[in-house]
């Protein structure tokens, strides 16, 4: 859709998440919205009207403004994900990769991702598995309890060790006395 409003440009780009959008980023929204609102192209539930059937999915949108070769200005809208359980939605900018092609990038790496997933999760359960966490576990508790032994030991005998050095001092200063 091209803009026929004559609206001074912005100087540059602000930060999208603390600013007052610019005039013509509103309008190209409210296009957008007043579309989705009125169209017949497809079906899809927003979760807006208690009355549509399906389950309610909300939906992003975004817009950017443009300006061609000639400058007449225009936008491209775009939404997150599925939209009518499709990716492709006459108006909107085509997705990078078809999430939903069975044969593509997406749905081939989901399907390693859940081979990965069933892997971990069959070793995780795995009866080895659960032994040797068991048996770490226990190890874990007996080195803590023999490290603590071991240093009451050291503590004691390094008490006895003074004890005996003191008793000596006193031995060494009767005897010169």
């Amino acid at each position: 859709m091209i803009l026929n409003e004559q609206v001074e440009l912005p100087k540059k780009f602000t930060f999208p998440f603390y600013y007052k959008p610019h005039r013509l980023c509103v309008l190209a929204a409210k296009d957008v919205q007043n579309y989705l609102e009125q169209q017949t192209d497809f079906k899809h539930n927003f979760g807006l009207d208690s009355k549509t059937k399906g389950l309610p999915i909300g939906k992003m949108f975004g817009v950017m403004v443009v300006q061609d070769k000639v400058g007449a200005l225009g936008y491209l809208a775009a939404f997150s994900g599925k939209l009518a359980e499709s990716n492709f939605v006459k108006g909107f900018v085509p997705t990078v990769y078809d999430t939903l092609d069975e044969n593509g990038f997406y749905k081939k790496g989901e399907a390693e991702l859940n081979a990965l997933n069933k892997e971990i999760e069959t070793l995780e359960t795995a009866s080895e598995y659960i032994t040797a966490q068991l048996g770490l576990q226990e190890a874990k508790t007996n080195f803590e309890a023999e490290l603590k032994a071991f240093k009451q030991d050291i503590k004691a005998k390094k008490k006895g060790t003074k004890s005996a050095a003191r008793s000596s001092q006193k031995n060494i200063i009767t005897r010169s006395l």
